[in-house]
C-alpha cells in the first residue's frame, strides 16, 4: 500500500509541474480602454471635452479655410456601423453639453451629424461605412470626419477665446 501511495504522489507532483506557473501579481491582459486599442491616439483632446467613446484609428486633421474656419479630423471607426457610431456621437455630445445631436442617412448611405452646443457652435460629423473607400487601418469599418469652428461663438457680454493657441 505504501508503493502505491508513493507512486500516486510521484505522479501528482510530476503533473503539477507540468502546469504553467500562475502568478497573481501580473497585470490583466484585457485592454483597458478600447478607444484606441487597435489604431493610432488622437494627436490632441477634442473641443469642449467631447470624447469619441468607440475604437477608432486617427487618419488626418485639417483647418477648412472660409467665411467660417473650422477645424477638421478624420478617424475611422474600427467597430460597428454607421448607425452605432451616429449613436455613439450623439451619447457623447449630451455627456458634454451638446444638444442631443440630430443625424440622418444621406443619399449616397453616409450619415450626417451634427450637435449644437451655445458659445460654441455647431459640431458636425459626416460617417461613412467602409464600402469602396480605401481605409488606412486594415480593421477599419468605415470613417468618421468631424469639424467644429475654430473660435468658440460670442455669447452676451463674453469675450471670444480662441481654441488654439496662435488663433
Amino acid at each position: 500500500m505504501k508503493k502505491y501511495a508513493t507512486v500516486a504522489l510521484s505522479s501528482l507532483l510530476a503533473l503539477a509541474a507540468c502546469q504553467p506557473a500562475s502568478n497573481p501579481s501580473a497585470p490583466d491582459a484585457s485592454p483597458s480602454s478600447p478607444a484606441t486599442a487597435s489604431g493610432t491616439a488622437l494627436p490632441e483632446a477634442l473641443p469642449q471635452g467631447f470624447q469619441l467613446a468607440f475604437p477608432y484609428h486617427y487618419t488626418k486633421k485639417e483647418v477648412v479655410r472660409g467665411r467660417k474656419q473650422r477645424q477638421r479630423i478624420t478617424v475611422e471607426f474600427l467597430e460597428g456601423d454607421a448607425a452605432s457610431i451616429a449613436g455613439s456621437l450623439t451619447q457623447s455630445a449630451i455627456a458634454v453639453g451638446f444638444s442631443k445631436g440630430m443625424w440622418g442617412v444621406q443619399k449616397d448611405g453616409s450619415i450626417h451629424f451634427v450637435a449644437d452646443k451655445p458659445g460654441f457652435g455647431q459640431l458636425r460629423a459626416q460617417i461613412r461605412s467602409g464600402g469602396d473607400e480605401k481605409m488606412q487601418n486594415p480593421s477599419a469599418k468605415g470613417s468618421v470626419t468631424m469639424g467644429w469652428p475654430l473660435r468658440a461663438l460670442p455669447t452676451s457680454g463674453a469675450r471670444t477665446v480662441p481654441t488654439t493657441p496662435g488663433q
